[in-house]
């Protein structure tokens, strides 16, 4: 039987440290470990990877793999890491092949207008990589940067049948603590899968897990024993040296003095020399000097657009000066063989050394140049923060791993509690829905995804004048340059921006910024540079990418009645259904048995309030036929604008006596109401969400799970929010079943949904064998 020493090296082509060993055949028991301690350049990254692909192909525990980074920069390189390890052990997936459980996927998580392919195939074991902001927000039901109607897919699919891991979790802030809580919460509520969460670190404060009450799990971690301290590699990376010396000048200005240090220091030991400072601002103002030197430099920072920073393998095969900030204290496989870091938490400066010297080939050239940072210029850290870790470098000249050991034994070092807010069972609860509030609004969970610390949102820059052309579309990922709020509001201050309205389809200007948020500017408003990143200064005039629009699809959006631009034929209101069902006949397997004859016939049912008569009419029919798939749209009718269909089709299942459950599932199959049946602006008791109450449907023939629907009288005034008997329904649906049930079941419904409108009449009955049934 091929062991997993095997399966690794098919992977990387070497054989696995014995830790690795170990983690892996812990994942196949009953409590898998929840913590890998191990030191920078040890190999978490393929230990959580080749760990996920092993479990999957001999126990098949979790489908999904959500590896969770603090930044941004680190997914490219994990992205590249790992589709070259599955290529090279000939198990990564043809992507016209989908799904295939035996060969695996791979995913970035990202915000702005992007293919999302990976939730059509719930199916298929998925490697889905991003960042905390993009993971705990979907994880939240409040995914940054995405539709509000997707929202309850991605928080369903990422709560089931998933192996979470939470790499670098020293740079995570509040998300740490809030990681954790989630797995508590998961571990509360019903699942139909489970899930499990994983926390990595060279530095790992494993006694958070402690502090979390909903978390139950004992701690189970993975370290180093003395076989793994003795192997060759990882020998030869304990044991290297790293001289500490600090660095100052004189001079008020300090950046141009650094410049030409590093330009000496790289001249004298050639490799890369790899400057780290705490601001932006800092690193863009020694990267400008270096250019005005003539000097050749890399420039990484979290404030470029994507295509306009370093890739990994530029960095790799760069040899000179690297300007980074943070975002390179951390998973990026950098060797410097001289480094200048700016003073930063003890924590971070730890991680920030093992960039140097990584592994072990450099001993005799390797430096650690630190710099002071007086309390004026502490951000983005609190004074206090930098007072233990100044205290401790400025009594030592060796900064190893194995003197970071010594260190932090001799100086007691602990990480420095903090309060951070973590969403309790009534927030969780209370994030399950969706529905704006009286100002139009949705909750904002920055708080647990980043504290109380300032957040980022997403510019774009576009050519226009007055307002932007909205068949451009909304902003591709490849356009957005993440800001910091704090900083996006004194930069916005006159100047015309706008947001993507998602009901409308269209640019709005904006009132108010919140975590997240994605705002188009015209090029005039200037603000970024290609050669340094965001700026602020209206005299840098960004060029516009004039990618091409990502095509409308009602699978990106679900915001209207008739977003049907994928299908290109007529199909009918049957033949859909048909479709449907059966689609949602396969999905039922990831499902229980009790569960599946609701499943099905809600998919059955979800668009029979396309029959209704002013959705026909609107629709353009030019037959007495009804259609679920239109090839052109006639308009809404202007006295009832919105018409949703999906409430039409509910209230009549509601009538037939199908369970709540089956009615849930056809209401909220495009997001756009859940829990919620309110009019909109404008309408009246009578009338929500285009349909009024006593509305009359002709009598219609769905699936054979359902046959011919006699006639129905549409009774709206039972179920609207006044009356409050749907949202009792709701709740006692979240008693039974809980949100993360739920949202599974949405996402599994949609999917269907889906996919039969990708193939229609693909489960066309034999008209030979149609009979009098039909």
């Amino acid at each position: 039987m091929i062991e997993f020493e095997d399966y690794y090296r098919s992977l990387y082509g070497f054989t696995p440290y014995p830790y690795q060993i170990r983690f892996a055949e812990k994942l196949l028991l009953d409590i898998p470990p929840n913590c890998i301690g191990v030191p920078t350049g040890s190999g978490k990254e393929s230990t959580a990877i080749a760990g996920f692909i092993w479990q999957w192909l001999k126990a098949r525990r979790w489908r999904r793999l959500a590896y969770n980074l603090p930044a941004r920069a680190l997914t490219e390189q994990v992205e590249s890491n790992t589709k070259e390890a599955l290529q090279q052990a000939e198990l990564l997936v043809d992507e016209t092949n989908l799904p295939n459980p035996n060969k695996f996927a791979v995913r970035v998580l990202k915000g702005g207008a992007v293919a999302r392919d990976w939730v059509e195939y719930p199916e298929q074991p998925y490697i889905l990589i991003g960042t905390q902001d993009q993971f705990l927000s979907r994880s939240l039901n409040r995914g940054y940067a995405m539709s509000p109607y997707q929202w309850s897919i991605d928080f369903g699919l990422l709560s089931q049948d998933t192996l979470w891991i939470f790499d670098e979790t020293q740079l995570m802030g509040a998300g740490f603590k809030t990681s954790i809580q989630l797995q508590g919460l998961r571990d509360r509520f019903p699942s139909f899968h489970s899930t499990h969460s994983i926390w990595l670190s060279a530095t790992l404060d494993d006694s958070k897990l402690e502090e979390i009450a909903d978390y139950s799990r004992q701690i189970d971690k993975i370290e180093l024993n003395e076989r793994d301290r003795q192997h060759p590699i990882l020998k030869k990376r304990i044991e290297a040296r790293k001289k500490l010396q600090q660095w100052a000048t004189e001079e008020k200005d300090p950046w141009p003095a650094l410049a030409l240090k590093a330009v000496e220091t790289h001249r004298e030991v050639g490799g890369k020399v790899l400057i780290i400072v705490n601001q932006v601002k800092r690193a863009q103002a020694i990267a400008t000097y270096l250019r005005k030197m003539g000097e050749k430099y890399l420039l990484v920072h979290s404030r470029f657009r994507e295509g306009d920073r370093p890739v990994l393998d530029e960095l790799k095969a760069f040899d000179g000066i690297i300007i980074a900030t943070q975002t390179i204290e951390a998973g990026v496989d950098l060797d410097a063989i001289v480094a200048f870091s700016e003073l930063c938490p003890w924590w971070s400066f730890v991680q920030r050394v093992g960039r140097c010297n990584r592994r072990g080939e450099n001993n005799e050239a390797a430096i650690v140049y630190w710099i002071d940072v007086s309390d004026g210029n502490a951000l983005p850290y609190e004074a206090i923060e930098l007072q233990q870790c100044r205290e401790i470098l400025q009594n030592t000249d060796e900064i190893g791993i194995k003197a970071v050991k010594e260190l932090q034994e001799r100086y007691n070092i602990r990480p420095q509690p903090e309060f951070t807010p973590i969403p309790k069972e009534k927030d969780l609860l209370e994030l399950f829905h969706t529905d704006e509030d009286l100002q139009g609004s949705r909750t904002d969970v920055s708080i647990f995804v980043r504290g109380l610390k300032e957040e980022d949102i997403f510019i774009g820059w576009r050519d226009f004048e007055d307002k932007p052309n909205p068949e451009r579309g909304k902003l591709r990922r490849e356009e957005l340059c993440r800001v910091r709020i704090g900083t996006a509001r004194d930069f916005l201050k006159g100047k015309t921006s706008f947001i993507w309205n998602w009901t409308k389809a269209c640019y709005d200007r904006y009132f108010y910024l919140v975590p997240g948020m994605i705002v188009l500017l015209p090029r005039s408003a200037g603000g970024y540079s290609k050669e340094i990143g965001f700026s602020g200064d209206a005299k840098d005039k960004p060029n516009d990418l004039q990618l091409d629009a990502i095509a409308h699809d009602s699978r990106n959006e679900d915001n209207s009645s008739h977003s049907q631009q994928w299908v290109k034929n007529w199909v009918t209101l049957y033949q859909h259904s048909i479709d449907t069902a059966k689609q949602c006949q396969e999905l039922s397997a990831l499902l229980p048995e009790p569960l599946r004859d609701e499943f099905v016939r809600a998919g059955g049912w979800h668009d029979y309030g396309k029959a209704h008569p002013d959705w026909k009419c609107a629709a353009g029919a030019e037959t007495t036929e009804i259609y679920a798939k239109i090839a052109r749209w006639r308009g809404t009718n202007p006295d009832r604008p919105g018409i949703r269909h999906e409430l039409a089709s509910m209230l009549a299942a509601r009538h037939r006596g199908e369970s709540p459950l089956t009615q849930y599932l056809i209401l909220c199959h495009h997001g756009k109401i859940r829990t919620c049946i309110e009019p909109w602006p404008g309408e009246s008791e009578d009338l929500v969400k285009g349909i009024r109450d006593g509305d009359k449907v002709e009598e219609v023939q769905l699936c054979d799970e359902l046959g011919t629907i006699p006639p129905q009288t549409l009774k709206l005034k039972e179920m609207a929010y006044w009356s409050g008997n749907w949202g009792d329904d709701v709740d006692e649906l979240l008693e039974k079943y809980g949100p993360f049930n739920l949202t599974y079941l949405e996402a599994l419904l949609r999917i269907a949904d889906w996919r039969a409108s990708a193939e229609p009449g693909a489960f066309a009955p034999d008209p030979n064998e149609k009979g009098e049934e039909a």
